[in-house]
């Protein structure tokens, strides 16, 4: 059974063409527009990775990696989250930064990475 990624960017072209490469790479993808809609999407499925805007309408990345975090059933999901602000975003509580615009092998190393203690 292929592994579920969550990709959540308000650029809905953007977290489609993650999709697909992640798809490609054998994940099974699913998309949110903000942080809001992944909670929804949260609830009802069961996630093994969540790669996230930072910053979003609605609820940011921030906001929802917290809201993630403050639940139990899903403070243990790794998270991923994509920036294109400047500074040094080493010190957010995430399993990795990816800097907007980032090379297809940076996605697929950190999915692997951040992936590879999960067991199907």
């Amino acid at each position: 059974m292929a592994l579920t990624i969550l990709v959540v960017d308000d650029q809905l072209a953007l977290a489609e063409v993650l999709a697909n490469i992640l798809e490609y790479h054998g994940y099974a993808v699913l998309i949110a527009e903000d942080g809001q809609q992944a909670l929804d999407v949260v609830k009802s499925n069961e996630i093994d990775l969540i790669i996230s805007d930072y910053m979003m309408p609605r609820l940011d990345g921030m906001a929802l990696y917290h809201r993630l975090s403050a639940d139990q059933r899903t403070s243990s999901i790794p998270m991923i989250m994509m920036s294109a602000l400047p500074g040094d975003l080493r010190d957010l509580p995430v399993h990795a930064i990816l800097k907007k615009p980032f090379q297809i092998d940076e996605l697929v190393e950190s999915v692997t990475k951040a992936l590879e203690k999960i067991e199907h």
